[in-house]
């Protein structure tokens, strides 16, 4: 078997037929001192928080006497904070040491939301701690009853929930972009969208509005006869039941008015509909013309 690596290897059998271009060679960017330094100290940062905030947690979970409401709240502090040096602090020294994001849509997404959540839980949970001690303080005899653990761990909890909600249109809007320097790059940005597709969007959110009003007006009077019905509160005559007739009716429209909505207010709707029947409308137009 022959040398792959000598001249007349398989590899120099044949001589193809174009010249085999190289990728360009864009050279490294220029990185300074801070691509070395930065995530060292990143690095020291998470080792210590890590340790201090666990210490905290573990002492407040192993002690009976330190479960009290304000270091209940100061565990939830710890715990946004261990969140926030294992989950973001990395990707960020990461990002000094390196020109592009490596690391895919999914961790782009999570890392930019979770940096987010983590922060928004932060400012909730020093708010609530604010708002407890002035409690204590301003009202140290009446508050004792309503300042308890089971509360504090209630709201920590809602502060988590609402954490994560407010923070979904970070996820949604953050992307994988492409750029250039030194060479291809890709980072991962927070892309929001413009004003104009903010207004197509505030038009789309008034027609589904509408769609909804609409449902719940016609579907209304035909809940609250059979309501009425089921609890005694009127009769059951030949008026009622003409009633009856007329809400089953209006109540079968919607489905009917439905698309009428789309073609009013609908823009995209309304040019596909003319698409579809492009001779239609031009024969309505010269009606109204005329």
């Amino acid at each position: 078997m022959g040398d792959y690596n000598s001249s007349g290897g398989p590899w120099a059998a044949t001589e193809p037929d174009e010249p085999v271009t190289a990728a360009p060679d864009w050279g490294d960017p220029p990185l300074g001192p801070e691509a070395t330094a930065v995530p060292i100290v990143f690095a020291l940062i998470c080792v210590v928080g890590l340790a201090g905030n666990l210490l905290v947690i573990y002492v407040v979970w192993k002690y009976e006497r330190m479960k009290s409401v304000t270091n209940y709240y100061i565990v939830n502090l710890a715990v946004a904070d261990v969140a926030f040096l294992l989950c973001c602090v990395p990707f960020s020294a990461a990002g000094f040491a390196t020109t592009s994001w490596h690391y895919g849509l999914f961790m782009c997404k999570f890392v930019f939301y979770f940096m987010q959540v983590t922060t928004m839980a932060t400012c909730l949970t020093l708010a609530a701690l604010s708002i407890d001690r002035y409690v204590a303080i301003v009202h140290p005899v009446s508050s004792i009853d309503r300042r308890t653990p089971a509360l504090a761990m209630a709201i920590s909890g809602c502060i988590w929930i609402g954490s994560f909600l407010l923070s979904v249109p970070v996820a949604i809007y953050t992307q994988l972009v492409e750029g250039f320097w030194y060479g291809p790059q890709v980072y991962c940005q927070e892309q929001w969208p413009s004003p104009q597709a903010l207004r197509k969007k505030k038009k789309v959110t008034r027609m589904v509005a509408v769609v909804v009003i609409l449902f719940a007006a016609c579907w209304l009077p035909n809940h609250l006869i059979n309501l009425c019905s089921q609890l005694k509160v009127v009769h059951l005559g030949y008026e009622v039941y003409c009633m009856k007739i007329a809400a089953l009716c209006l109540s079968y429209a919607n489905s009917a008015a439905n698309p009428f909505v789309y073609g009013f207010m609908g823009q995209n709707f309304r040019k596909s509909f003319k698409k579809a029947f492009p001779r239609r409308f031009r024969q309505t137009a010269g009606v109204f013309r005329q």
